[in-house]
């Protein structure tokens, strides 16, 4: 029995559209498969910059009250600025003989300073952690002539020293330390070994960020001000 033209164009037809739709749906798959995933890779961007710049926020507001409780310290008892006492139960090598046994020299007691340590963001500083140093003088800040005492917190990213600088105002390319940055720990004396900024335009900044870079020229490193002397 011959099938007539028209039902044999009828098959054909039907057959040439179901391919033409199955192709079509394959290349809408695609397109949004393309689109998920960018807007997947955007998203992932964006949390990720959202979050440093909270951990930014937890940076600059912990260096802050780190200062205010050295300042309750300084001006709540008879002590001098060789009194203060770092000492912690997070990092060791802070105990300051000077303020012996009494509390309220101590900047981690409820009878002195009344704050907690608190460890960087994690993942924000590379694992390291925050240094109080009384080796470092910042320019214009004090006297140049003696260390103030200063927080620090190296192994910082471009982009975040960049940002944190922006938050402070400061409007000059990343500033830059060729001289190096000491992060000997404070129990007590003050050494004016290292100036914070000597060869960049820092002067009269309590707070900024540097690229440190001697020895090493990928070093970014925050500092504050907790005492200037």
């Amino acid at each position: 029995m011959m099938i007539p033209e028209k039902s044999k164009c009828n098959r054909v037809c039907e057959t040439g559209n179901a391919f033409i739709v199955v192709l079509l749906g394959v290349v809408l798959f695609a397109a949004l498969m393309f689109t998920f995933s960018r807007s997947a890779r955007q998203g992932g961007e964006n949390m990720g910059e959202k979050q440093r710049e909270i951990a930014i926020s937890d940076i600059l507001s912990y260096a802050q009250m780190m200062e205010r409780a050295t300042n309750r310290v300084m001006l709540g008892g008879n002590y001098s600025e060789s009194d203060i006492d770092f000492d912690n139960d997070i990092v060791a090598g802070y105990t300051n003989a000077a303020c012996g046994a009494q509390t309220e020299c101590k900047v981690f007691d409820v009878s002195g300073g009344a704050v907690s340590w608190q460890n960087p963001p994690d993942g924000f500083s590379g694992g390291n952690n925050w240094v109080i140093s009384g080796a470092n003088a910042v320019p214009d800040i004090g006297s140049d002539a003696a260390a103030d005492l200063v927080l620090l917190l190296p192994g910082l990213s471009s982009a975040a020293c960049q940002e944190i600088n922006e938050r402070l105002d400061i409007t000059t390319a990343l500033p830059q330390d060729a001289d190096d940055i000491s992060t000997t720990q404070f129990t007590g004396v003050f050494a004016n070994t290292e100036r914070i900024g000597l060869n960049a335009d820092l002067s009269d900044q309590r707070a900024g960020c540097i690229q440190n870079t001697t020895p090493n020229p990928d070093e970014y490193v925050f500092y504050h001000v907790l005492w200037e002397r």
